[in-house]
């Protein structure tokens, strides 16, 4: 089992797919993340936002920024 190959993989899935997913749902208005993207990846403005989705993304970008110690958007 190779786990620098694992490792690359799970880096790259996190910083071209879902950290790149969230850097399009920053809410430059209002602060935070929008709360209803719909699948076609269109988002909704003016849609509730969610205090634990919010978090959870927060959360997320605190982590992998103590991970990885640079930008990462």
């Amino acid at each position: 089992m190779d786990f620098n190959k694992y490792y690359k993989e799970i880096e790259n899935e996190l910083k071209n797919n879902i950290l790149a997913f969230w850097n399009k749902t920053v809410d430059e208005k209002n602060g935070g993340f929008l709360g209803r993207i719909l699948n076609n990846g269109k988002t909704i403005i003016d849609s509730p936002k969610s205090a634990v989705l919010n978090t959870r993304i927060l959360w997320t970008y605190s982590t992998v920024y103590k991970k990885f110690k640079k930008n990462i958007s």
